[in-house]
């Protein structure tokens, strides 16, 4: 039985519950009264361990238990004790526990390949470190972690995020989006992107032919530092147009915002530095960044994606292809990306509107 298609009826019916799985075992969730043992006074969204294996009788039983507990909400007549016996046999010992427990929550929802790994390890284990593994899981540990982090930072903003993750897993009723802070990626003064004029001075400048390709394929296409290794080089030696089969963000075809680049700097004629290919993407990532502080360019790999993101604005690409082509939203293209503009960018942008033929104008 389809999960999805019960919790359908169930939105359908106006049920107040949602069935839902971890590993085997069946669940229900919805805002409910706080328990009888919570400090909270208010209700939040909390799940209900039925201690049911996932078979499809036992989600009938899931789906009926989910319409009564709603019918008793309606009514005001909703009691935990008759469910706590289920909460508390599912409870764990300890936050390492937890840990465990989500992670495997976690890739039982999605594939578990590099890509989700890496995601995995930086959006949620690395806030998971800053507790004490050894202790119970408590609305206080979790607290007191997100706070102890800088405030206003992206670490704060994925300290809350990942904690508030495990504290709903672990039906915990805390909200930590209270100290998410003003932070945002949009912020801050623009850095200095280079020219074009300095990015082939520095191509003709790099000595080793596999790095000064990577260079030359990375200010040509906007790629990410992994995304380098990740082309169809066999395509990209008889085509301008490129194509990323495992990005970040998975397939995609790119063009060259400068064409003339893709034979000034012999995109067709590829050579690979001697990196070992065989690696998760950050771990490549990070060798081309290594690459770029060895060869002492003056700017991280990063700047030539900026760099290309602001030659798409300046010759009028449109916003929702062009943040195809990088492999992400239209909202952090324009949030993340086009905060590098200055002030020389946007007037070379009007000059360029103003002084095209084909400009509307007024009325003589």
């Amino acid at each position: 039985m389809n999960l999805e298609q019960v919790n359908a009826r169930l939105l359908e019916r106006r049920c107040r519950l949602r069935i839902g799985i971890t590993g085997d075992k069946l669940w229900l969730r919805g805002t409910l009264p706080p328990k009888p043992f919570s400090s909270s006074k208010k209700p939040s969204r909390q799940r209900i361990y039925l201690g049911l294996s996932c078979t499809d009788k036992n989600i009938e039983l899931a789906e009926s238990e989910a319409i009564k507990i709603s019918a008793c909400l309606d009514l005001g007549i909703f009691d935990w004790n008759n469910y706590i016996d289920f909460h508390e046999s599912e409870k764990i010992k300890n936050i390492g526990d937890w840990v465990l427990n989500f992670e495997t929550d976690y890739f039982n929802r999605r594939a578990k390949t590099d890509k989700s790994l890496l995601t995995y390890k930086k959006d949620y284990l690395a806030s998971f470190k800053k507790l004490n593994w050894n202790k119970p899981l408590t609305i206080s540990a979790i607290e007191s972690a997100i706070i102890a982090s800088p405030p206003d930072t992206k670490v704060r903003q994925r300290m809350c995020m990942a904690l508030g993750a495990l504290a709903d897993f672990a039906n915990l009723p805390v909200n930590t989006s209270r100290w998410r802070g003003k932070y945002s990626s949009s912020k801050g003064a623009s850095k200095e992107i280079p020219s074009d004029e300095q990015i082939q001075d520095i191509w003709k400048q790099i000595p080793a032919d596999g790095w000064r390709w990577v260079f030359g394929a990375i200010a040509v296409y906007g790629l990410r530092n992994h995304e380098v290794f990740k082309l169809d080089f066999h395509a990209i030696a008889h085509d301008k147009i490129a194509i990323v089969h495992d990005g970040k963000t998975g397939y995609r075809r790119i063009f060259p915002i400068h064409p003339e680049w893709y034979e000034l700097f012999q995109i067709n004629k590829v050579i690979l530095p001697d990196v070992n290919l065989n690696r998760a993407n950050d771990k490549l990532g990070h060798s081309v960044s290594d690459a770029f502080r060895k060869l002492e360019i003056p700017f991280n790999p990063y700047r030539l994606r900026h760099a290309w993101a602001i030659r798409s604005l300046m010759i009028g690409v449109d916003v929702t292809l062009a943040a195809q082509m990088m492999g992400h939203s239209v909202k952090i293209h324009t949030q993340t990306y086009h905060r590098w503009i200055n002030e020389q960018h946007y007037h070379q942008a009007f000059t360029q509107l103003v002084n095209r033929e084909d400009r509307p104008k007024p009325p003589s």
